[in-house]
Parts: C-alpha cells; structure tokens; sequence
C-alpha cells in the first residue's frame, strides 16, 4: 500500500482582473506518495506556478483542499506548520 505525503483534492482558483473572473485551475486532484518523485509540467499559463503558491499556502484555492499526512494544510486548529 502506498501512502500519500500530499493530496490535493479539487483545487479551483480564480482571480478577479478588470472587473473579470480569470479561472486558473478547475477542479485539479493529484496525490504525491512518500519518498517518489513529483513534476508538474505544462505550458505556459496553464497554473504551474499557481499550484506552486498553494501547496507554499502563499495564496488560498478558491475552494478545494490539501491534505499533508491527511491533515488539511488550512485546517488551523489540527495543521502542524513545522512538519510540513
């Protein structure tokens, strides 16, 4: 059995931008299993670097979530800061 370090369930992201909304991510799930390997590739503008500020929780998903060992990185009361 494999165990995710990082699950990143449904991830959306939007920006609002001259009175418009940008959708970035739509509903974007991966998990990452300890100890492996991990890229995340794409074109440009397609939400590399967007993914990046969340899993940095340097920007919030505008909904969906993120699970370090299965606790929600932006779950404030059970979130360890200092083990992820």
């Amino acid at each position: 059995m494999t165990k995710n370090i990082i699950s990143c369930k449904n991830l959306k992201k939007s920006f609002f931008i001259k009175n418009k909304i940008l959708n970035v991510l739509n509903d974007i799930s991966f998990d990452i299993e300890k100890g492996k390997t991990f890229a995340i590739v794409g074109e440009s503008g397609s939400g590399k670097s967007t993914i990046a500020h969340i899993l940095a929780k340097l920007i919030e998903p505008t909904s969906g979530n993120i699970f370090f060992e299965n606790s929600s990185i932006f779950d404030k009361t059970s979130f360890d800061k200092t083990s992820f």
